[in-house]
């Protein structure tokens, strides 16, 4: 591997942890009419962008919309983590099994951001698949055990189902299969 596929790596659990941190801030806080779409489109860059400049400049993207969605976190005192940048670090901390269970979660909920992102350039949305990467995220970053990290594995097929029929609704413009 070259310095610059490193780097890129680098960049790109940047960018995770960035998006995990902006889900997890809108658990206190209301999303804004512009996060979900950020959102997507980071998850739809880890898999698509592979310029260092696009990752950077999606990295800047997601950080300040956090500060926009909770305003007064980035200059409290009392650092409680709630809107931190999640360190994809801490992922090898956990049980291989949950580790891999976890990766699971957040390789699936970027394919999944990628039907999402798609139809959304086509104004069409689904408000469960949204809620699903606002969940699914925080949940990577929690101390879970594998019976509650496993329902989000499961549902990840139902929403990928759910984004699979919107994407065929916004390309077809009809309402079903």
């Amino acid at each position: 591997m070259d310095s610059k596929s490193a780097d890129t790596i680098k960049l790109v659990d940047e960018l995770t942890g960035a998006m995990i941190g902006l889900a997890k801030s809108c658990g206190n806080h209301q999303k804004l009419p512009t996060t979900t779409a950020i959102l997507v489109e980071g998850l739809f860059t880890t898999v698509f962008n592979t310029t260092d400049d696009g990752l950077k400049e999606m990295i800047r993207r997601v950080r300040e919309e956090k500060v926009r969605v909770a305003p007064n976190c980035s200059t409290c005192l009392s650092i409680c983590g709630n809107t931190s940048d999640f360190d994809m670090k801490e992922m090898l901390n956990d049980d291989k099994e949950i580790q891999s269970l976890k990766s699971l979660i957040l390789l699936g909920v970027k394919g999944l951001a990628a039907y999402a992102y798609q139809a959304l350039l086509l104004s069409y949305e689904d408000e469960k698949v949204n809620y699903f990467f606002y969940k699914a995220l925080c949940m990577i970053s929690y101390d879970l055990t594998m019976e509650q990290l496993l329902p989000v594995a499961l549902e990840l097929g139902e929403m990928n189902y759910l984004c699979m029929e919107l994407l065929n609704r916004a390309n077809t413009g009809t309402d079903g299969l």
